[in-house]
């Protein structure tokens, strides 16, 4: 019997951070700000979602989910998780924000901070710049209640990494299009 452990390689080390980073950063995240009593109100997001980055060619296209507190009339927190995909590789984008909507009823125009933890995984030349990011933004959007079921919502977010090496402070954009559920 061969006993001898393989070093793991990349990919099976993203998914290890794929798995636990999100998870442990939006639940701290909720557990700090969010409790029962002081919510109005939780909607749950899935939505498909496109990001570029400066310095790579082309958009990262996927899939995300989120969730939304209210913790006032007009003030919500929220947290998104996204996948996307290109040839050059793969994105993990985890973004917690604070959004404030000018109608009490959290529908809308909506805007706020927001801050982004990107972990990237490239393939080929591109492996060359930084794998993980750290970006300040900026969210605005729009959500808008389809008849008497979901909440219909667009999103776009310009940010700024911050720290790194020098190719990977630059700016890039996300946006996401999606249904929001109230729970």
């Amino acid at each position: 019997m061969n006993l001898i452990m393989k070093k793991p390689n990349f990919s099976q080390t993203h998914l290890s951070t794929l798995i636990k980073v999100p998870f442990l950063v939006i639940a701290l995240f909720f557990m700090l700000f969010i409790t029962p009593n002081r919510s109005i109100a939780q909607e749950f997001r899935a939505f498909s979602a496109l990001q570029f980055l400066g310095e790579i060619n082309g958009g990262f296209s996927g899939a995300g989910l989120g969730f939304e507190s209210a913790v006032g009339r007009h003030l919500s927190l929220a947290a998104d998780l996204a996948l996307g995909f290109q040839s050059v590789g793969s994105t993990v984008t985890i973004q917690p924000a604070v959004l404030f909507y000018p109608k009490e009823d959290q529908r809308g125009v909506f805007f706020g901070p927001s801050f982004k933890y990107i972990l990237l995984d490239e393939k080929g030349e591109n492996a060359r710049y930084a794998d993980k990011l750290y970006a300040l933004g900026f969210s605005v959007g729009v959500k808008t209640k389809i008849r008497n079921g979901p909440m219909l919502f667009l999103m776009v977010n310009p940010h700024k990494t911050v720290g790194g090496p020098n190719e990977s402070d630059v700016a890039g954009i996300s946006g996401q299009l999606g249904l929001s559920f109230k729970l």
